[in-house]
């Protein structure tokens, strides 16, 4: 009897509450390591969109000097006649006491920035903040590269630079004659050459401390060490005191087939999570120790064990007394499942069941219940199958053990295969029209129409935004299934033509799960090749009729052309000429990337001539908006329209402060109405087109006071008249004046008032 019940307690608790510990366990481990994973992506992710926004901005400023007519004047009078360049006339020494002025400005637009200087290759010479030398002088001992020789810096400055980073140097300040060092840091420089068409003349360096880089990613809470590598593996930047081997972290990014890898540093074990920035391709790198990343589950795991060995030590004392007092023990079981089952468990009319019976009505109870969860959880299984084939096409696991699927998801992968990568972009009016929330869900409904619309196996999951990868079985195999298969998925997006572009890339043919990133990676490749056009394509390897160079995009006559046109405000002549520029290359068969290259062209060249007319000192930042609307055109004719838009826009007569105050006054309305909604500063920022530094500088000046500052005086002001007129609670309040939570309501109420929303209440009343 004691072993009965023993192996009957074994089944019934022990063995689940295994299964639920271990799958807990395994579970948690998992939970961790993905959460550390993406917050360290996340991090990694903030710490380049900082950096690339803060090189972006020393880009355009770099860009903007190397315009000024000043610098113009002093190449053409450097190396005249083979004789040295001398400030020997007053034109020149305006011209040199104007570009050390903007290099004074450059340098102290940020603490990041140690110094910035224009170095004229041919003449061999150099103006920064503090004067005008000659260049060797500068290089020997006022910024001396310790680790480059006079030939290496010769290199260094010969070949044309659009913000090149060269890796991290140590530069010194030396001692006229004695050569003695008097001071020295380690520093990145930022280079761009000029012109930009030709053999450069001259260089604006601008030299960014690597103690400054090293405080901005050593700016996270999470304990992880942070690497900064360059796109040669070089090191530029990092925190942290462990040894680290740049080769073998570079090794080991450009082996890895997602964001994140395992390595062992110094004999230990640490979780690597790197993204690569976009901009200048360094890889911000970060680290974690596994053991301090899993420390976590060791709490899960000690309450397991314990667990289970107080329900082993009950079962032992629960079959002991069972098998000494049978009824007794029994009743405490059948009231204990009572307990445990939240209805009534009713038996047959008539039937007075034992106690035995009476138990196992309630076992079955709780059994039917897990079986409503397990149906809970298949429901969402059609969910983790798309992140599963997800996993597969992008490499992220190369075999279906890695996946632990369900017993039948193997059969579904099985013959010939065909992978096929769409790429969607909305045309630019569906676009501008639709929601994000309205885009999602289109596309949503046309990867249920392709799935619905395939009689073979087809999978299809949304691996990144507007891309979508479907994976076609062959049951008949050969290249004439696939067509087949690819001309019926043409059909299908075809029936969404007048609201978007689709392109499809086919991979190759696969035969097993392990190649199937490599189809992939032949389908993605292939979608570079699309066309200009709005009609729905089919693109396969040895059927590519564009064309695409990395060469230039626009000749010198043409963008001296588009210059021209844009000063003398020619309306007709600019539009017929940009017409004429982008139907030649159309005409050309050229590939949709070419002519977004064409298009980007262009528009620099009118913004160009815009900065240079402007008064306004943001004119670049008022349009870099555009470049986002140019990169969303998907035809000819909407690249034309855009340009027209454009045209209009640069060319505008129309007073900017004028333009402006009538903006912000509308803005100043809308807070007023709309209190209670969001309106954070990105929101208004994006209405009205502006970027978020250029609003909140424009609304101050306008205004007189802080964008945030006036919401919340606006909102504080609602909410008085609330709590001296009304019954209302804070937290109703709270949320009627636009606050989502009432704590937040209360800082910000004390904030400005001085008391809390409650205290003012009651102060009011008497």
């Amino acid at each position: 009897m004691f072993w009965q019940f023993f192996l009957s307690y074994l089944a019934i608790v022990i063995v689940p509450v295994l299964i639920v510990g271990t799958v807990l366990y395994v579970y948690s481990i998992r939970m961790i390591e993905q959460q550390v994973e993406k917050s360290n992506v996340m991090a990694m992710g903030i710490f380049s969109q900082n950096m690339d926004r803060f090189f972006e901005e020393i880009k355009e400023k770099s860009i903007k000097l190397l315009e000024f007519p000043q610098l113009s004047f002093l190449v053409n009078e450097i190396g005249v006649d083979g004789q040295p360049f001398t400030i020997d006339t007053f034109d020149r020494k305006q011209a040199v006491d104007a570009l050390m002025v903007e290099l004074g400005r450059m340098r102290d637009y940020s603490d990041m920035i140690q110094d910035a200087y224009l170095y004229f290759a041919e003449g061999n010479y150099v103006i920064s903040s503090d004067g005008a030398v000659d260049g060797d002088y500068f290089f020997n001992y006022m910024n001396h590269y310790s680790e480059l020789t006079d030939s290496g810096r010769k290199a260094l400055f010969s070949e044309k630079r659009r913000l090149f980073f060269p890796k991290t140097m140590e530069i010194q300040k030396r001692q006229y004659l004695t050569n003695q060092i008097i001071g020295s840091e380690k520093i990145v420089s930022a280079i761009t050459s000029y012109p930009f068409y030709s053999s450069p003349q001259v260089f604006v360096v601008v030299n960014i401390r690597e103690g400054a880089l090293r405080s901005i990613i050593a700016a996270s809470d999470s304990g992880a060490e942070t690497v900064v590598l360059n796109e040669s593996g070089e090191l530029i930047s990092r925190t942290g005191a462990a040894e680290i081997d740049p080769d073998l972290l570079s090794a080991r990014i450009k082996g890895a087939k997602s964001g994140s890898s395992q390595i062992v540093l110094q004999g230990t074990d640490m979780k690597l999570s790197f993204v690569q920035s976009d901009l200048n391709h360094w890889w911000y790198i970060s680290l974690n120790r596994l053991r301090d990343v899993l420390r976590p589950t060791d709490f899960v795991r000690n309450i397991s064990v314990l667990t289970v060995g107080i329900l082993y030590l009950l079962g032992i004392a629960a079959s002991y007394l069972l098998s000494r007092k049978m009824y007794g023990p029994i009743d405490e079981i059948k009231h204990g499942l009572e307990a445990s089952v939240p209805h009534r468990i009713d038996s047959a009319a008539g039937v007075r069941p034992d106690e035995f019976d009476r138990i196992k009505l309630l076992s079955s109870a709780i059994i039917f219940e897990n079986r409503e969860m397990s149906q809970q959880l298949s429901d969402i299984k059609p969910i983790l199958d798309e992140i599963r084939i997800g996993k597969l096409v992008s490499g992220e696991c190369n075999n279906l053990d890695d996946l632990e699927s369900g017993p039948d998801f193997a059969t579904r992968f099985s013959g010939e295969m065909l992978v096929c990568c769409i790429g969607i972009q909305f045309f630019s009016e569906i676009d501008e029209r639709l929601t994000e929330n309205e885009k999602r869900l289109l596309t949503v409904e046309l990867k249920n129409r392709i799935v619905t619309g395939f009689d073979q196996r087809i999978w299809v999951t949304e691996l990144y935004k507007q891309q979508l990868v479907c994976i076609v079985g062959l049951p008949d195999g050969g290249h004439q299934g696939g067509l087949r298969a690819t001309e019926k998925l043409k059909d299908i997006l075809q029936e969404y033509a007048d609201c978007l572009k689709a392109t499809v890339g086919v991979g190759k043919f696969v035969r097993s799960v392990g190649d199937l990133h490599d189809s992939y990676k032949e389908a993605v490749r292939l979608l570079d090749f699309k066309s200009f056009t709005p009609a729905t394509e089919v693109i396969r390897d040895g059927h590519i009729t564009g064309h695409y160079t990395n060469e230039g995009y626009l000749s010198l006559e043409e963008v001296n052309r588009l210059m021209y046109l844009s000063r003398i405000s020619d309306e007709q002549g600019l539009t017929d000429y940009i017409t004429e520029l982008l139907v030649r290359r159309a005409e050309a068969d050229i590939t949709a990337k070419y002519m977004l290259g064409i298009g980007q062209d262009i528009l620099n060249s009118l913004v160009r001539v815009s900065s240079e007319n402007s008064k306004d000192d943001h004119v670049l930042e008022k349009y870099s908006v555009l470049g986002g609307k140019l990169r969303k055109c998907v035809s000819l004719e909407e690249m034309c329209a855009f340009f027209g838009e454009t045209r209009e826009l640069l060319l505008a007569t129309k007073s900017t402060n004028d333009a402006r105050s009538e903006i912000f006054e509308e803005v100043v309305r809308y807070v007023q109405t709309h209190y209670d909604e969001e309106l954070s500063l990105e929101l208004l920022a994006g209405r009205y087109s502006m970027s978020l530094g250029y609003f909140s500088r424009s609304f101050k000046e306008t205004v007189g006071e802080k964008y945030v500052d006036y919401v919340n005086k606006v909102r504080i002001a609602k909410a008085k008249e609330l709590l001296t007129r009304t019954d209302m609670k804070i937290a109703d309040i709270a949320g009627a004046v636009g606050y989502i939570a009432d704590r937040t309501f209360t800082t910000i109420f004390k904030k400005y008032e001085g008391i809390t929303p409650g205290k003012y209440r009651i102060m009011r009343r008497g």
